[in-house]
């Protein structure tokens, strides 16, 4: 049904530009730099990481099911679910890499892939179709009175580690 495919396609195309420019507007547009790479274990105590991780996986799901509601069978939608969360997720961290706030960290880049790996199994392994990432969010005093960690930035939901919570829920 190519009017799902537009559909799909078209929705994905106005989110993708929405976020990029939310991201954009908060994050890299006042500090672009030469591309660098950054080591940033230190950072978060390297929390940032599961929030990469949630990142790619719910990606993943996103764009799966904009997969399937556009007609691909069950395997094609995850595998380029899964495929396009990891690329828009990696996509991210290559724009991370010309900010000179951040830089492009190869740990946030294997928690990208992490991530987006663990969504494709999930539906490929029955075992694992049980798990799911979980996020949970409850605002500190830093996102309340805007506390950047870097001078000049805002502060939102996404970089306030300190009121996040992730697990891994088990189904019956």
């Amino acid at each position: 049904d190519w009017v799902r495919v537009g559909a799909s396609v078209g929705g994905l195309a106005a989110t993708i530009a929405a976020i990029h420019i939310y991201q954009n507007n908060s994050w890299w547009a006042n500090s672009r730099s030469a591309f660098h790479v950054i080591e940033d274990g230190n950072y978060q105590a390297d929390y940032d990481k599961c929030g990469h991780m949630f990142g790619a996986e719910y990606s993943s799901y996103v764009f799966d099911q904009a997969y399937r509601w556009a007609g691909m069978d069950t395997i094609q939608a995850s595998v380029f679910g899964a495929l396009s969360g990891a690329v828009w997720e990696y996509y991210v961290e290559i724009e991370d890499g010309f900010a000179s706030g951040w830089g492009f960290s190869r740990g946030d880049a294997k928690s990208d892939i992490a991530g987006a790996t663990f969504y494709l199994l999930s539906q490929r392994v029955p075992y694992l179709d049980n798990l799911r990432y979980k996020w949970f969010f409850t605002p500190t005093n830093k996102l309340l009175k805007d506390q950047p960690d870097i001078t000049g930035q805002s502060v939102n939901a996404i970089e306030d580690y300190g009121g996040q919570t992730y697990y891994l829920a088990g189904l019956e």
